[in-house]
């Protein structure tokens, strides 16, 4: 099973494209080299990249993954810290059509607290699935 990106509608017009999964599509065959995410530290330097080539496939990954363990229009919960985790899964559930409900990533300081408002998060969004 692939995860396929969705095309252009024949409404849309050359310069305008008709999802966030076209637009995907569309940079990582202009320029799939060209980093697409890249988070750094506070003094500026560089803890890890994606390019828009490894996005694309790396997310396609995924997508495969989740299509397998849901069906299209359910909700999954993404409980991560900022990093590119977070971008492919969010990437991932764009490409396979289900909904991404992004959540903080509970404290451990605080996990005792976190815990309740995470199942109380699970439970309104009626998330089928929980990344983290």
């Amino acid at each position: 099973m692939k995860a396929s990106v969705p095309r252009e509608n024949s409404e849309a017009t050359a310069n305008t494209v008709a999802t966030l999964c076209c637009v995907l599509d569309a940079c990582r065959n202009e320029r799939p080299d060209a980093v697409a995410y890249a988070f750094i530290r506070d003094d500026l330097s560089l803890v890890d990249s994606l390019t828009r080539g490894q996005l694309a496939a790396q997310a396609a990954e995924w997508a495969v993954r989740i299509e397998q363990l849901t069906a299209p229009g359910d909700r999954v919960a993404l409980v991560y810290p900022a990093g590119l985790d977070f971008v492919r899964a969010f990437w991932a559930c764009l490409l396979c059509g289900r909904i991404a409900v992004p959540v903080p990533a509970p404290d451990p300081a605080r996990f005792k607290h976190s815990v309740p408002r995470l199942r109380a998060v699970f439970e309104d969004a009626q998330a089928s699935l929980v990344l983290s």
